[in-house]
């Protein structure tokens, strides 16, 4: 494949994927996504692919039922992080953020950092190799607040954020120093999301974040941080 960089000229959203389950603890969880579509009118359907290997999928493909919650150009990056780049395996993504439950599904959806949601019943799943595409019917819709929707390529070039590994996206390594900064101090990515701290931008270096600094992102500690070439 000749150019690669090809795919991220495809258009794409930002969305909060979140579904539900019984018996079990955490009993809701969600992801970040950016596969989500609307495939017909009438009756007013939704399209969205979720990797295999994540909670969320398993627990659509459980219920039957999943909200999308539309992320806004300002959500904060620790709201993405929070949803995109740790495993609802590990913690209670929910524990900690405002939320309502959908009144049809019981699925959760995300109040802060939105523009509205969409609640879907599940009416078929495809095969896409390592993902799962969902295919439901809408229930109910709502909008939580104004502003623009957050599109994939504002998140990656405004926000400068990363996808996660498993994302439905072809990852693009970067040319060795397309990141260097243009003078003072230099930049620092981290190896689990891909958050670059960059000292123009912060007002400060690397080697001057106080101990105990985390990954705005994720969460992560100094020490998963590497120089950038």
């Amino acid at each position: 494949m000749a150019d690669k960089t090809v795919f991220h000229k495809l258009s794409y959203g930002l969305y909060i994927i979140a579904s539900r389950r019984s018996g079990a603890s955490p009993a809701l969880n969600g992801q970040v996504a950016n596969t989500l579509f609307q495939v017909s009118a009438a009756p007013e359907q939704v399209a969205v692919a979720l990797n295999k290997e994540n909670l969320t999928y398993q627990l659509v493909k459980e219920s039957g039922v999943f909200s999308a919650s539309i992320l806004r150009e300002d959500a904060p990056m620790a709201l993405i992080g929070h949803f995109g780049f740790q495993s609802g395996r590990d913690c209670d993504k929910f524990a900690t953020v405002e939320h309502h439950v959908a009144r049809a599904t019981g699925a959760p959806i995300v109040l802060p950092g939105t523009v509205g949601w969409v609640e879907v019943e599940v009416s078929g799943e495809l095969d896409a190799v390592t993902h799962g595409l969902f295919i439901g019917r809408v229930l109910d819709t709502g909008t939580t607040s104004g502003g623009a929707p957050m599109t994939y390529a504002y998140y990656h070039e405004v926000k400068r954020g990363k996808s996660p590994p498993r994302a439905p996206i072809t990852q693009i390594e970067e040319p060795a120093g397309a990141s260097r900064p243009a003078g003072g101090g230099r930049q620092y990515r981290c190896s689990v999301c891909g958050y670059v701290h960059d000292p123009a931008r912060e007002g400060r270096t690397f080697e001057d974040l106080p101990e105990g600094w985390t990954c705005p992102v994720c969460g992560s500690p100094r020490s998963v941080f590497e120089p950038e070439p």
